[in-house]
């Protein structure tokens, strides 16, 4: 395949033209375009939860990623539960450092997403690279009690168990 055409497909985010060149021969969808995009993640940023689907359905990784950020990242940044569902349904680890350290949590904006992370798995006490946890960096002040409530929690029970 030319490299236009892996171009094109890396940026597309219409799922009806992924469709089309997905006919093309030997098309994978978990390749980068060098600037930090894939498909997965470009329809995941775009909540477009028919078309993460699709993908998934056609190969491509809920965890692929070039810089540590991957797609359920991306919908989790830009609030789409639904996305983020399919994408941990699809087994995409809630806790994935990208390349600052920072796991999907950091982004969480409402408590509906945050129940999601927390229900597939999600570590509150995953810092980032200057060890900051993911309640510092939620904005929403009722979230950021809520994460903070939820740390000391898990902070306590663990030392219980030590």
């Amino acid at each position: 395949m030319a490299a236009r055409e892996i171009h094109i497909v890396h940026h597309c985010a219409n799922l009806a033209t992924l469709q089309l060149l997905a006919r093309l021969p030997g098309l994978t969808f978990d390749l980068h375009d060098g600037a930090g995009y894939w498909p997965l993640k470009t329809f995941a940023e775009n909540g477009d939860a028919a078309a993460v689907e699709w993908l998934m359905r056609h190969g491509a990784s809920p965890d692929f990623t070039s810089t540590g950020e991957t797609a359920l990242h991306a919908a989790v940044a830009g609030s789409h539960v639904g996305c983020a569902r399919l994408l941990l349904e699809a087994g995409a680890n809630p806790n994935r450092q990208d390349v600052d350290g920072c796991v999907p949590m950091w982004r969480v904006a409402s408590d509906e997403m945050l129940d999601l992370l927390l229900a597939h798995g999600a570590d509150l006490s995953i810092g980032d690279q200057c060890g900051f946890k993911p309640s510092h960096w939620v904005e929403d002040s009722k979230l950021k009690a809520r994460l903070l409530s939820l740390e000391r929690q898990s902070q306590t029970a663990s030392g219980s168990r030590t």
